[in-house]
């Protein structure tokens, strides 16, 4: 397998195996627009998004690790090795922007069953 490298700017993760690291590198989208927006998302002056192609970021080997979506993002919420991106989903958690706070969903009370006992 060959070493991946996030393509974020300021992001320092690298697999060098499929084991190696906790993270998923995904690879950039093959619809043109999406890729696009990809591109502009991660600002690596390297790639421009109005010249970079697909088959640019393939050749390239662009990926952008799983630090940069939200939970939200994947299939079920869940952020980990196995899981899949949404459709349409865009890379958005930098090193730039602030910092969100990702909630796991949970169930809401009026969805729960509450007992209330008196005394």
């Amino acid at each position: 397998m060959q070493r991946s490298m996030c393509s974020v700017p300021g992001c320092g993760n690298v697999r060098t195996s499929r084991l190696s690291t906790p993270q998923k590198f995904h690879v950039f989208p093959s619809n043109p627009v999406l890729c696009c927006e990809w591109l502009e998302a991660i600002k690596n002056s390297r790639f421009d998004p109005k010249v970079t192609t697909v088959l640019m970021t393939r050749i390239h080997g662009l990926r952008v690790c799983s630090d940069h979506f939200r939970h939200q993002d994947y299939i079920g919420g869940q952020r980990n090795y196995y899981a899949a991106l949404k459709r349409g989903a865009v890379p958005s958690l930098f090193p730039w922007t602030e910092p969100e706070s990702e909630t796991v969903p949970t169930t809401s009370l009026s969805q729960q069953q509450v007992t209330v006992s008196w005394l």
